[in-house]
């Protein structure tokens, strides 16, 4: 078995996603990509920062994470933890945490296909 590359591939270019590379493939940092985004979003609070600024940050980019691996893994949260690095009792904690997956005890269903088809 391949180990996967310990980097993300090139997805767009951020100047202009419809311009090809030179090399003719898409190409961009990822790293880049976050920091424009979070160069965007400090510019918008106009120096009043939201208290625990780090917290807020690694949550909204830790939900669609998980949103979008749990896609791939079709739900399995098995699939979903191993390719994200981390034990299923840890996904499980996110995805409650996230809003993903509600307690048994909740309204609504555990179930991760029900919960990734309504995202809140």
């Amino acid at each position: 078995m391949t180990q996967p590359p310990s980097t993300l591939p090139p997805v767009a270019s951020l100047s202009d996603p419809t311009k090809p590379s030179e090399d003719s493939s898409p190409a961009f940092d990822f790293d880049e990509l976050v920091r424009l985004k979070v160069c965007q979003f400090l510019s918008t609070v106009s120096g009043h920062y939201p208290d625990k600024l780090y917290k807020l940050l690694m949550d909204k980019m830790e939900k669609p994470l998980l949103c979008e691996v749990l896609k791939q893994a079709g739900g399995n949260q098995a699939k979903a933890s191993r390719i994200l690095g981390l034990t299923r009792n840890t996904l499980h904690r996110k995805l409650k945490h996230h809003g993903l997956m509600k307690s048994p005890h909740s309204s609504v269903s555990s179930s991760p296909r029900k919960a990734l088809a309504n995202p809140q």
